[in-house]
């Protein structure tokens, strides 16, 4: 298959002769240029997507502590009285005012992490299944434009052919 790129040069070659069909041309490589620019700062956005949900997936596999069994009677006791939660967020809060910053970080559960993290990465491969898929039509579209084009250029090639045999034979 030929490549856009390859199309658009032979356009070129074909139109130089043709100052009206060059600046069609001229049109149509900013054009096209300006589009694969496009393209490529999305694939860069959607990787960079993939490599925040990587990262996020990397931080949800933190090893869990032990359970501590000399105290896991008392804990449990209290965390049923008052909420796992408020046990929690109240022993951040206090290790917060012994060391601050050295506390534990409380977040939504983990599987309420991973169904966020699922969700991120679907949104992002379907955000680069759709940048492909538009990439994959542009260069139908440009297939198309390019035949457009060669068309029209070997009609001109043509007509300036007849031309020039038109005045051979009346020379």
């Amino acid at each position: 298959m030929t490549t856009p790129d390859e199309m658009a040069d032979a356009l070129i070659d074909a139109c130089a002769p043709d100052p009206k069909m060059q600046r069609v041309l001229d049109s149509w490589r900013r054009m096209y240029d300006g589009v694969c620019a496009e393209l490529e700062e999305a694939i860069a956005r959607a990787e960079a997507a993939e490599a925040q949900v990587a990262a996020l997936r990397e931080a949800l596999d933190v090893p869990m502590p032990e359970a501590d069994s000399c105290h896991w009677p008392a804990v449990q006791t209290l965390a049923e009285e008052i909420g796992y939660g408020v046990v929690i967020s109240t022993a951040a809060a206090l290790w917060r005012g012994i060391q601050p910053g050295g506390e534990f970080y409380v977040g939504p559960c983990r599987a309420t992490a991973e169904a966020a993290i699922a969700d991120t990465a679907a949104a992002a491969r379907a955000y680069e299944a759709r940048i492909r898929a538009d990439e994959q039509q542009r260069i139908v579209d440009n297939e198309d434009l390019t035949r457009a084009l060669t068309d029209t250029a070997e009609a001109a090639a043509a007509r300036e052919a007849r031309v020039r045999a038109d005045e051979r034979g009346q020379r």
